[in-house]
């Protein structure tokens, strides 16, 4: 009875913990939803008469994969609000050589925050699907890999946040067996001994297989 009181335990800390999972991810890409579409208005209004979220050149060069080719977050976001003051404060060559290559073309100063940049460079990063050329979905696809990147920070959040819960259920998994083998021992049960989780799916694999 012990034992079965255990399992149940066990069943519903799994449970809570996945439901907590995915209720953080829901929540997570609520956010992130609402970050992109402020984002598009922003890009809408301030960038798109010069610059295209793809790779393709305007004005300005394709902003696809931006981030990359930035030494850091922090340097771009100046660059965004003003190329200008960021070009005589920072010496930085790749902004220096971008400037070189659109023939010292000025790019006017932006009255936005850090975090609006931030969420300019969302759109940017998610940019929404284009259709190929007679409907085909070629386009589509190569948005969609653009879009998912391991450099991106949400892929990166995402990533941790799977990793952190599943530590923890393994850690709280192990805490309760331990805790019920003390417990056994202390009224004189006998449990059998615990068997590996690949074990138990190796002996399940090979009876479907009998």
């Amino acid at each position: 009875m012990k034992e079965l009181n255990t399992k149940r335990f066990k069943r519903s800390i799994a449970f809570f913990i996945f439901f907590s999972f995915l209720l953080g991810l829901q929540n997570v890409q609520a956010q992130d939803d609402e970050i992109i579409k402020q984002g598009q208005g922003l890009f809408m209004s301030n960038c798109a008469s010069c610059h295209k979220v793809t790779a393709q050149k305007l004005v300005g060069p394709g902003l696809a994969g931006v981030r990359e080719r930035w030494e850091n977050e922090e340097n771009l976001i100046k660059w965004i609000q003003n190329s200008q003051v960021y070009l005589k404060e920072e010496n930085d060559s790749y902004a220096k050589k971008l400037y070189a290559e659109y023939n010292n073309s000025v790019m006017p100063a932006f009255a936005i925050s850090s975090d609006e940049v931030k969420s300019i460079l969302a759109y940017i990063d998610n940019p929404p699907p284009v259709p190929g050329p007679g409907g085909g979905g070629g386009a589509e696809v190569a948005v969609a890999e653009q879009a998912f990147s391991w450099t991106n920070p949400m892929t990166i959040f995402m990533i941790l946040v799977a990793a952190i819960l599943l530590a923890m259920a393994i850690i709280l998994s192990r805490l309760l067996g331990t805790l019920g083998r003390m417990a056994a021992e202390k009224t004189g049960d006998i449990l059998p001994e615990p068997v590996p989780v690949y074990k138990r799916l190796l002996d399940k694999r090979f009876l479907a297989l009998a």
